[in-house]
Parts: structure tokens; sequence; C-alpha cells
């Protein structure tokens, strides 16, 4: 399924031109996809970026590892509870606006819930959980933001592009304050 997501995901940039085939061809060749987490004795997840990012934006909100999030809260833009569209650049000021982005969790904590999926709040069940305190920028300049597909029997962790529109099944997940 996740192979599947990923060449939807690139044959529609490819037929946006937003991305070459020779591009695919060398993401695929070099397998940047599917980047290795290092889980230490203590429990503690090291987050692992695939090689197609080439910053990070929100680094002073990223430590890179994580031994799990205690009582995370998912938030909803009033766009998404109203279950209309909206894409990811306007959640991402929103969170932005509302000093709610650095509450936000980051790309080790979907990693530390991926790794350790009896840890996976009931809530997030049947959802994709975004972490936006590790938004990055793609060779291209686009966006990404990763994600725990918990909409499957063994969630993931992949990225989303914030050209694309979020419902009410993506909600932002934020750190118990």
């Amino acid at each position: 399924m996740k192979t599947l997501y990923i060449w939807l995901l690139v044959s529609l940039k490819i037929l946006a031109g937003k991305i070459s085939v020779e591009k695919l061809k060398t993401l695929l060749e070099n397998d940047v996809l599917v980047p290795e987490v290092t889980v230490l004795e203590s429990n503690e997840v090291i987050a692992a970026c695939p090689d197609f990012v080439k910053s990070h934006l929100t680094p002073n909100f990223e430590t890179g590892k994580s031994t799990g999030v205690k009582h995370p809260k998912l938030v909803l833009h009033d766009k998404q509870v109203a279950g209309e569209a909206i894409d990811g650049h306007k959640i991402y000021a929103w969170l932005i606006d509302t000093n709610q982005l650095s509450a936000c969790v980051e790309l080790a904590d979907l990693q530390w819930w991926e790794q350790h999926p009896n840890e996976i709040p009931e809530e997030f069940k049947g959802k994709f959980i975004y972490a936006w305190a590790s938004v990055v920028l793609d060779d291209y300049g686009f966006r990404f933001v990763p994600y725990l597909n918990c909409h499957v029997v063994e969630p993931f962790v992949d990225w989303f592009d914030l050209d694309v529109d979020w419902d009410d099944n993506g909600p932002a997940c934020l750190r118990a304050s």
C-alpha cells in the first residue's frame, strides 16, 4: 500500500511537470523512499529523513529523537472541522499564526509510534497523523510534512505534499501542554 501511494504521488508530480522521469529513476535506484530508523536500547528513536529532503523549515522545533509522546492532542483547522478541504500551506500558516507549531510532534515521534504500534492512541485509528514540527523542502522547492498512516493494519510513516488538500482525517498532532 505504501509503495502504491508513493507511485501515485510521484506519478501526479510527473504529470504536473513537477518532477522529471530522470529524478524518479534516481530516487528508485538509490532507494531514498524508505529510510532506516534507528532504535536505541533506551527505547529512543533517532529520526531518519529520506534523501529527497533538501532542508528543514522547522529546525527549532525538532530534536531528532523521541521516546514517545505522552497524552497527544489532535487538532483540526476550522475548515477541516466544517468538512471543507484546505491545502497544507494554509494549515501550516494557521499553526504558525496560532502559536501551535512549537507544540506539534516531529518526525521522530511518528517513527517512534511506527516502531511501537501498541502505543499508538486509539483515537489515531483511521486517521493520518501529521507532524508539523518537521516540515521540509525538497530539491524542487516543494514542502512536505511527515505523517503516520493509521488507516491501515500496520501503521507507517510517509510524507505528504503541502500543495494537496487535507480533510478531517488529517489532524495535526500536538504534545500535551
